[in-house]
């Protein structure tokens, strides 16, 4: 017989990432977290190659995070010129927390194109931050983020289907969906995620 269970999900220090002071620079977009293959940051690109003839792509793509393995970064600086983005693009490697809190209140948008992952602690703390936010469609993601309500959500598989779609989204003002993001970030805080392990322990205990 099957096991009936719950997930519960990780908790964020959401009042940590409430902390960005918000001053977002039109044109500056942002997308941090480990880079990887699974990351889906060479999608990325291709569509941001896609926005540029329809007028509205980023003036800047910060790319923030560590390599999860050597040659990564420079792989994607080949693409971006490849692109005919490599001006638009630029990869930070891995940063303090004080100039990531910076990028991330300049930032006009923050976008998270993963193609898998366990959680996706990254949306959870832009959001946090009050960072409007674009993610990929996967389930994991679409968990979080209600396209229209929390941010957006694309498929960035197809460069020009995702190029489309994301204009659509960027007619939509970037603070549209912030108040209610940070109340969907709440539901991952702390003080939200440990009472449910508190009841789901409690209950392991009386199932013995």
């Amino acid at each position: 017989p099957g096991v009936r269970g719950e997930v519960l999900g990780n908790g964020v220090d959401t009042a940590r990432w409430a902390q960005v002071k918000r001053a977002p620079r039109a044109g500056e977009w942002l997308v941090w977290g480990r880079v990887d293959v699974h990351k889906g940051l060479d999608l990325l690109l291709a569509t941001i190659a896609e926005l540029v003839p329809l007028g509205c792509a980023p003036e800047v793509l910060h790319v923030v995070g560590p390599e999860a393995r050597p040659g990564l970064r420079h792989d994607l600086a080949e693409q971006a010129r490849t692109l005919g983005i490599g001006d638009r693009v630029k990869l930070h490697g891995a940063v303090e927390e004080s100039t990531l809190f910076e990028l991330l209140g300049q930032c006009e948008r923050a976008l998270l194109p993963s193609q898998h992952e366990g959680f996706g602690l990254t949306v959870v703390e832009a959001m946090a931050a009050g960072v409007p936010v674009v993610v990929s469609d996967i389930d994991v993601f679409r968990d979080k983020v209600a396209h229209g309500v929390h941010g957006a959500v694309v498929d960035f598989r197809d460069a020009q289907h995702a190029a489309i779609a994301l204009r659509a989204w960027l007619r939509v003002p970037a603070e549209a969906t912030v108040t209610a993001a940070r109340a969907q970030a709440a539901r991952w805080s702390w003080s939200a995620v440990l009472p449910r392990y508190d009841r789901a322990y409690a209950a392991l205990g009386r199932s013995r």
